[in-house]
């Protein structure tokens, strides 16, 4: 009987104000189980909780609020929840500037206060050094009103024309991926009569004409009213529009009817010459080329490499001769110079060498482009990021070397008869650092820098080591701590991973994460195969057939850490969001004895049905097509939530899921989260559904929602390792 009483007392100490059976087991919410079955390949497969992917149905969202109310009683009611909460107010205050854009002798950019959920567009004017606000995000929308398009309004999409004279600006209705363009006349500041919709997120470039007359953009098809958070962005069609008109007045540029998962991204050559299509399939770094000649309204379009199966990207031209970024016999990228007269005519200017340029990641990072007549390239050795200079002959000028752990992050922004380019700088304890580099010299100097108050930067150190993952291949990985931080193997450790779509894993600044290191918390961020840290070979390494790969270099890591005393197996999280949820789903099913507790993301984790939803359509050339038998063996054999089994012993788990998000529809979470609570076979490690309320793909639609989600997501580390908050 003692025992009895001391085993359900230290239940009732682990998981405090919740309801518990006689047995001491965690009472969850009730879940309703529908068989449905599927066969695919001959292999029989069960959904019982298919009835959660309506995620219109009041069934759906009663379940969610029952969900809500538990996972908020358990985290909330945690006496460090207000002292975590006012911590990340601190590190989440800051003003954030995006890289200005630079239009006939004037910088435009972008800058969200501290605080604030609506962005300002500033005008800088280089000679008189004074700055003006065009356009003010609170002033000019409602709260409905998401400024930007893209995330929570923090960064808005914006374009300037050759002129300085028109501004175009995004709009969307809070966190949906659909948005529409708004115009406004700089030169008095009215704002025209049309607005241009039917544009999404997933390909959202703009190309002015040469006399900013008017501009080329790209619409899809709208879904039905309602289904936005689950419908797909298909059939894009490139757009004319001439501005003073209605959109139904403009003009078709081109389309395939018969390509709906087209991705285009579209730019015209500085001269105003060229308008240049670039053509992805779905999610495939293989890229095609078109061009169309701009000055000769009757010019047919016309494609170029048309012999060489690789990825492209345009950087810039001269006259005829148009310069490309490609990886075509070379995975780790080199310069081209095509002279579109003779599409036969190509040359090598800057060859291959042992460290990539950050070229082809489709998730962001990329950082190369033709500038005051140079090649400005970003590379990576082992992760670590520098900038190489060349002029238009493929000549080496110079080397800029940046500060290890981080990188550059939204590309360069320049031009092409202007000897200086911006960028902006991400670190582990830098939120964002915008710099103007000389490209005769290499040297550069501080624009702007959004300032941290209470935060001392030199507490924290960034290194990095080298792992063997379990078929021997060397894995780098960095990891932040406090300076001097003893290692005994009793320190708390969170590890991220990402592993797709080419993505060059760094550390950036997370106020949540500096939140974990403050409590003697270790971060670590492995370079893993499905990334490029060297390349396309690399890339393709860790996705499709050979996802696995990816998940033993997860799990190698993990390994690493314990046996080298960086944390234990009762002091570890992992991580993983969006893209890589499979990921450490997968790990968490293959190795859950590594584990204390898990927080997965934004997540797809049901891998058979996950490209029927919104822009996962996009996803099969990385993570394979369950319509192929022998992609589904593998993606049958990792599915985070068809690899779930019964009586196992799983960590806890923290699920966390944005109601609006279109891009990983929270449909993954639910159902994810109702099998694990029925199948949980450790009694006292608990399986919790975070919704963040009206938030995207992201973690809140507003800064207090942020903040709210980063909070849940510490205080669940706290109760689930047993940590305490220092005053």
């Amino acid at each position: 009987m003692k025992s009895l009483f001391v085993i359900l007392f230290a239940l009732i100490l682990c998981v405090p104000n919740l309801n518990l059976s006689a047995q001491g087991k965690i009472v969850y919410p009730e879940t309703k189980n529908i068989n449905v079955y599927d066969t695919l390949h001959g292999v029989i497969i069960n959904d019982p909780y298919r009835w959660m992917e309506n995620l219109n149905s009041q069934e759906v969202k009663s379940w969610r609020k029952e969900q809500e109310e538990f996972t908020n009683k358990y985290l909330q009611e945690n006496k460090y929840w207000g002292k975590v909460k006012n911590r990340l107010l601190e590190l989440e205050s800051y003003d954030l500037y995006t890289i200005p854009k630079i239009v006939t002798g004037k910088y435009f950019y972008s800058r969200t206060l501290a605080g604030e959920n609506k962005a300002q567009l500033i005008m800088y004017d280089i000679n008189s050094k004074s700055s003006e606000i065009v356009l003010d995000g609170k002033e000019e929308f409602d709260d409905s009103t998401n400024f930007g398009g893209l995330t929570n309004g923090r960064a808005p999409l914006f374009s300037v024309s050759r002129n300085g004279e028109k501004l175009l600006y995004s709009v969307a209705k809070e966190q949906s991926r659909w948005f529409s363009l708004e115009i406004k006349d700089l030169t008095n500041y009215k704002k025209y009569s049309e607005r241009i919709t039917g544009l999404n997120t997933l390909s959202s470039s703009i190309a002015w004409n040469k006399n900013s007359t008017g501009f080329y953009y790209i619409k899809f098809d709208k879904p039905l009213e309602g289904h936005e958070a689950t419908a797909a962005a298909e059939n894009p069609k490139i757009f004319f529009h001439e501005i003073g008109t209605e959109q139904n007045k403009d003009i078709s540029v081109w389309q395939n009817p018969h390509k709906k998962d087209w991705i285009y991204f579209i730019q015209s050559s500085e001269d105003g010459k060229y308008l240049i299509i670039t053509v992805n399939e779905g999610s495939s770094i293989e890229t095609k080329i078109f061009y169309k000649e701009l000055s000769n309204p009757t010019s047919q379009i016309k494609q170029l490499l048309t012999n060489s199966t690789a990825g492209h990207t345009f950087l810039g031209s001269e006259e005829n001769t148009f310069y490309f970024y490609t990886n075509y016999r070379a995975p780790k990228g080199k310069i081209i110079s095509v002279d579109i007269v003779s599409n036969e005519n190509i040359k090598e200017l800057v060859p291959q060498m042992d460290e990539s340029i950050s070229g082809l990641s489709q998730v962001g990072g990329n950082a190369l482009g033709y500038f005051g007549g140079k090649f400005v390239l970003l590379y990576t050795k082992d992760g670590n990021p520098f900038v190489r200079i060349f002029d238009n002959t493929g000549k080496f000028i110079t080397q800029t070397d940046l500060p290890k752990g981080g990188t550059i992050w939204g590309g360069f922004s320049g031009l092409q008869n202007y000897d200086k380019v911006f960028f902006q700088f991400l670190g582990l304890v830098d939120p964002s650092s915008l710099y103007e580099l000389d490209l005769n010299s290499g040297k550069y100097e501080l624009f702007k820098r959004s300032v941290l108050p209470n935060f001392n930067p030199d507490l924290f150190e960034v290194s990095q080591i080298f792992y063997e993952s379990k078929d021997g291949t060397k894995v780098p990985m960095f990891i932040a701590h406090k300076k001097d931080l003893k290692l005994d193997g009793n320190n708390p450790a969170l590890l991220y991973a990402y592993g797709q779509f080419g993505w060059i894993s760094f550390m950036w600044y997370q106020p949540h994460i500096i939140s974990f290191l403050e409590m003697a918390g270790i971060y670590a961020q492995p370079s893993i195969r499905g990334g490029g840290v060297y390349g396309e070979e690399w890339h393709k390494a860790g996705v499709g057939l050979k996802e696995q790969n990816s998940v033993d270099d997860y799990i190698s890591a993990v390994e690493w850490l314990i046996k080298n005393k960086y944390t234990s197996p009762s002091k570890f999280i992992g991580n993983g969001g969006s893209a890589s949820a499979p990921l450490i789903g997968s790990v968490i099913n293959q190795r859950p004895d590594l584990f204390n507790a898990a927080i997965i993301d934004r997540p797809a984790l049901d891998m058979i049905r996950f490209h029927k939803y919104t822009i996962a359509q996009y996803w099969v050339q990385e993570f394979g097509s369950p319509e192929n038998k022998d992609e589904f063996n593998v993606l049958y054999s990792l599915s985070p939530y068809h690899n779930i089994k019964k009586g196992n012993c799983y960590p806890s788990v923290l699920i966390m899921s944005g109601d609006k998000d279109e891009i990983t529809p929270p449909l993954h979470a639910y159902k994810y989260t109702a099998k694990l609570q029925a199948s949980q076979g450790c009694t006292e490690n608990i399986v919790l559904l975070k919704n963040m309320k009206n938030a995207g793909h992201n973690f809140g639609a507003d800064f207090e929602t942020n903040v709210d989600s980063r909070t849940s997501e510490i205080v669940f580390i706290i109760k689930t390792l047993g940590l305490s908050v220092a005053d």
